[in-house]
């Protein structure tokens, strides 16, 4: 290490530092810079109206004593899904694990006049190939369950409108108050948006994005590495969700209104909420949370240090190579000259 070190004082490595200091400055400013922006986009502030399920009860509540009643956009519809890695049920995958079926049950028994609607692997792919053909050969092609999934809740509630509700989550209430906000999806503080609880009526403009992309959906702009991006969130999931739920907000005319966010607090919350509780988070997202968010916020700031960083990594490395050629040249005898003037010239010996 040390004679690399030293080496790094030679006129070639200084070149050559300099020229990978300019290529990775051009670099980080045309491609990291941008997909830093675009983190912070999708972990910084988000577009649309956040409600807490206490304001969309008390919000319900009130409705009840006006004389006109309000128009209710979203079909008295549960959808729940069941996948496993196959697109074939059988009897053996067909079994829900306990815990989960616990959770749909809650949902089920409090809505006994609701349609609700349970769909494993094979109801799921019948659907796709005869409504959404197009997507059929995408639809096959995702590598996980929980890509299918995702995906699957995309079309049903943009095909029948209604609620989509991950098999995980407790219904705590009626979910009636929530049917009379046209499309919404659920919000659990900074970050990513959620999609294990979403909603919306038959054909809402937003759903109908979010399914029209033939091709695939596009994938977000944002650091793979981070466990946050990994699939299946980067390819049908949170990630998705919230550059289509921006897009949307971005794109649609001034006359539309915001769409709601439903604040369902945290995924652990232990307490329970007026609607739901019971929402797991992936321990990743724990861990990535904090840093994740501070940089959704400080997007300028990130890129700032990170290039700081790098440019006091190359002076440092070439400060330690310089140090530790003087201090060989000293122990070796010499004298490391400070200064040597323009004008000296070794003077000629002869007659």
């Amino acid at each position: 290490m040390i004679a690399a070190a030293a080496a790094a004082t030679s006129p070639r490595a200084r070149r050559w530092a300099i020229g990978a200091l300019l290529v990775g400055s051009v670099f980080y400013f045309t491609v990291v810079f941008p997909r830093l922006l675009e983190f912070g986009r999708l972990f910084g502030p988000h577009a649309g109206t956040v409600m807490t399920q206490e304001q969309v009860l008390d919000a319900h509540n009130a409705s009840l004593s006006l004389p006109d009643s309000r128009p209710r956009p979203v079909p008295r519809i549960i959808h729940q899904v069941y996948l496993d890695g196959t697109t074939q049920t059988t009897p053996a995958n067909r079994t829900i694990p306990q815990e989960l079926e616990a959770a749909r049950r809650t949902c089920e028994s409090l809505h006994p006049t609701w349609e609700y609607k349970l769909w494993h692997s094979d109801e799921a792919r019948t659907f796709i190939k005869s409504e959404y053909p197009s997507f059929l050969g995408i639809y096959d092609g995702l590598k996980t369950a929980q890509q299918r999934s995702d995906a699957l809740s995309y079309f049903l509630v943009r095909y029948y409108g209604g609620i989509y509700i991950d098999m995980h989550i407790h219904c705590d209430a009626n979910l009636e108050p929530l049917l009379f906000y046209p499309a919404w999806v659920a919000y659990y503080g900074p970050g990513v948006l959620s999609n294990d609880i979403i909603a919306g009526e038959p054909g809402h403009p937003f759903w109908v994005l979010m399914t029209t992309l033939e091709f695939g959906p596009p994938q977000p702009k944002t650091p793979d590495a981070l466990p946050y991006a990994a699939p299946p969130h980067a390819t049908m999931g949170a990630w998705y969700e919230t550059e289509m739920w921006e897009r949307y907000h971005a794109e649609k005319p001034d006359t539309s209104p915001d769409l709601m966010l439903l604040s369902v607090g945290h995924r652990n919350a232990s307490h329970p909420g007026v609607f739901f509780h019971g929402g797991e988070d992936l321990i990743e997202r724990q861990r990535v949370r904090p840093v994740a968010e501070w940089v959704g916020r400080h997007p300028y700031q990130t890129t700032l240090y990170g290039f700081a960083v790098v440019c006091a990594a190359v002076v440092a490395y070439f400060g330690l190579g310089q140090t530790v050629l003087e201090y060989q040249t000293m122990k070796k005898g010499y004298r490391v000259l400070e200064y040597l003037p323009t004008t000296w010239r070794p003077r000629a010996h002869g007659g």
